[in-house]
């Protein structure tokens, strides 16, 4: 039993070089664990016969259930688009094939060796562990010591505001059933203020999704609670009203605008759904793209028309401009069918209905307890809970722990009698043929937790600790240990890429004067990553970009062309990926102007705008190749239009940007008017001031270019 608790606490694993992302070093510890307990479940099935009963499986529908999800996962990962990383995803979701297929047999395993008492101690053991992390989400909001990545809402140890509200989802009905049937005092204090504390973490995070799962799963247990108290249907009505009443404030003022009807309806995850996954579906819909593998579908069927880039929309800082870039469906069963097809989705359906069915009719048995129809009356309202939640979010490792638990517990509670009707199962095999199984078995787990489990994780531990030189600006220690990572061949192979072009990024915020040298390792970097995943589209992207960087540094045409050429030729690939991505139509305007391509650059940014007009960075492209093309009168209303969709038109980089276009076609008069803006933005910088000069000069206005001479003079005697 010792390693079910070692589970159930990996909600509590967080926080250092080892263990981040926080879901890697819960899935990685999960997985050896897992492996562990195989181990062991193996030989005591082979050796001790009198310590091990296995129930009769036959007629067990849920356990049949989890099986075919186990088989049809696995033959989705198997023919996947990309079966490697379907089998072992990514540190960022630590998801894939493997991980999944862990919960799984985690809840078999929990049903073959749980007894009755030890259920009672497995689930306090989960709420004590609920308390902790609740008290860390609390005094993160006390306190204010919330990443800023989080905005202001609390983490905890699981990383996110989402999932941490549906972990303690599963918690609260459970918990509640357990203060019901409690007669202990102490006791009953306990399990009543967990309920508390997990109703004011998930008040406090502000989770539609989880309020919607809560407000269900409050009417399911109060209002069809078998031999309901009074007060207790009074206290869920007062809810309800006040709910409502909160929703109609927050209408009515406009206070609490993720309360609001018209923010609910404009959310942009229903109209991925109709526009995006359902076509995902329609396309693959035997085993769907395979498990980790949404983002090939959803960068093919992409519709920006649908998304709000001041709202929905994050920041890519390698292409400067904003970006939306799902990996996940937020809702469970188009997720499910996604990952594995249509087949799954059905399998996944049916696994509710069965579990809910069930454990309805164990709790109309006459002679089941109060207490006990009490708890299994909670293990519904918590399905019911967690479906409705889920089907606006999406699951981390533990959320999935405690769904498989609840599994596991319901088969516990559906199917009592098997455990006393199984017999002592022993075997026939000879002793060698033991040894030898027993032998390959542990052998299978050593490989597996060392080159699959042990060696990632300190991958990924040296890749968090290149993260933390490169923040602290000590890039060239950094990346030099990054490249040595680059050697270390694992399934992490992409992700280490990927980090290193993230690092990257950052390193040439920090020391810019490195710039051209990070661009061409990056590039170099790039190339390895779309070899191991050339359907990630950003790997593409970024190339072209890296690409186009590098030539606007070469001075040797020949040279130049060529990296041209190249950087085209990797846009038109994360184009044939996703043919409607703004992004890439971006990096293709900016290509053709480096190439002197103006009409070309015109037509993408024109494209661009006709896809969303509500994106900044595609009017400012467009100003830009109007300028080259000396259409100056629409480039300034399109410049206007690019600011007034949040597009930052100031910045020096967008002004320098500006200013090589006014200097192509010798508009004296708005260059004055760009370098103006530079020198007040940089009144130190000589080079500035030496421009003014000699555009004041070209004007005519002597007097103007002779200031400007002298304080160009003043700030860079050595000229």
């Amino acid at each position: 039993m010792s390693g079910f608790y070692f589970i159930l606490a990996l909600p509590l694993v967080a926080f250092t070089s080892w263990f981040y992302p926080v879901d890697w070093g819960k899935a990685i510890l999960l997985r050896i664990i897992i492996s562990i307990l195989m181990c062991m479940f193996a030989w005591q099935f082979l050796y001790k016969k009198t310590q091990l009963s296995i129930p009769r499986l036959k007629r067990n529908i849920i356990f049949w259930l989890l099986c075919g999800l186990f088989l049809i996962y696995c033959i989705a990962s198997i023919f996947s688009l990309d079966p490697q990383f379907s089998l072992w995803g990514s540190p960022y979701r630590a998801g894939g094939f493997i991980t999944y297929a862990c919960y799984i047999v985690f809840a078999i395993l929990l049903f073959i060796i749980a007894r009755r008492q030890d259920w009672e101690k497995l689930w306090n053991f989960s709420i004590g562990t609920g308390v902790i992390v609740s008290f860390i989400a609390l005094a993160q909001y006390i306190f204010k010591l919330i990443p800023e990545t989080a905005g202001a809402k609390p983490i905890s140890t699981i990383g996110n505001s989402v999932p941490l509200t549906i972990y303690l989802l599963f918690l609260v009905w459970i918990t509640l059933a357990y203060a019901l049937k409690e007669t202990v005092a102490w006791k009953k204090i306990f399990y009543w203020g967990a309920l508390a504390l997990f109703g004011l973490v998930i008040f406090i995070s502000f989770q539609r999704a989880a309020f919607v799962g809560l407000t269900i799963g409050a009417v399911y247990f109060v209002f069809f609670l078998p031999h309901p108290k009074k007060w207790l249907k009074i206290s869920v009505g007062i809810f309800l009203v006040l709910v409502g009443l909160v929703i109609v404030y927050a209408n009515v003022t406009g206070t609490l605008p993720k309360l609001s009807i018209q923010s609910v309806l404009s959310d942009s995850r229903f109209s991925v759904w109709r526009d995006i996954e359902i076509k995902m579906l329609k396309e693959k819909p035997l085993l769907g793209w395979g498990p980790e593998n949404f983002f090939v579908g959803f960068d093919t069927f992409y519709n920006p028309a649908i998304f709000n880039p001041t709202t929905d929309s994050q920041y890519d800082s390698m292409n400067n401009t904003l970006g939306t870039w799902w990996d996940r469906a937020h809702n469970n069963l188009l997720q499910t069918g996604i990952d594995a097809g249509i087949v799954a989705m059905i399998i996944y359906l049916v696994l509710f209905g069965a579990l809910f069915y069930k454990l309805g009719k164990v709790k109309k048995i006459p002679d089941t307890p109060l207490h006990t129809m009490v708890v299994i009356h909670a293990l519904q309202a918590t399905l019911l809970a967690y479906f409705c939640a889920n089907f606006f979010s999406v699951d981390d490792v533990p959320t999935y722990l405690l769904f498989f638990v609840v599994i596991g517990y319901s088969l516990h509670l559906i199917y009592p009698g098997t455990a006393k009707e199984s017999h002592e199962r022993t075997t026939s095999m000879q002793k060698p043929v033991k040894i030898i199984l027993v032998s390959l078995v542990f052998c299978a787990a050593a490989v597996f937790i060392w080159h699959y489990n042990l060696v990632p994780l300190y991958i990924n531990a040296m890749v968090n600790k290149s993260q933390q030189l490169v923040e602290k600006k000590n890039c060239d220690q950094g990346l030099h240990d990054m490249d040595a990572l680059l050697q270390k061949h694992s399934f992490l192979d992409s992700y280490i890429r990927n980090q290193y072009i993230e690092f990257e990024k950052q390193c040439i915020v920090s020391h810019p004067e490195n710039a051209m040298a990070y661009a061409q390792r990056g590039l170099d970097v790039l190339q390895e990553a779309v070899t191991i995943q050339p359907l990630y589209t950003r790997y593409w992207l970024w190339a072209g970009t890296l690409a186009t960087t590098l030539a606007e540094s070469q001075e040797d045409q020949a040279q130049q062309h060529a990296t041209i050429q190249q950087a085209g030729s990797y846009l038109h690939k994360a184009a044939f990926l996703a043919p409607q991505r703004q992004e890439i139509m971006i990096a293709e305007a900016k290509l053709q102007i480096d190439a002197e391509d103006y009409h070309g650059a015109q037509t993408y940014a024109t494209t661009c705008i006709n896809l969303n007009p509500r994106w900044g960075d595609c009017w400012w492209y467009l100003a830009l190749s109007q300028i080259y093309l000396n259409d100056t009168a629409h480039a300034r209303e399109n410049i206007q239009y690019a600011n007034d969709r949040g597009f930052n038109v100031d910045s020096q980089e967008r002004l320098v940007e500006i200013a090589n276009a006014y200097g192509v076609i010798h508009d004296y008069k708005n260059l004055i008017v760009v370098f103006e803006e530079l020198a007040s933005l940089n009144p130190t910088v000589a080079e500035y001031h030496t421009w003014l000069a000699q555009f004041y000069e070209k004007l005519g206005r002597y007097a103007d270019a002779q200031k400007e001479a002298q304080l160009a003079s003043q700030l860079s005697p050595q000229k």
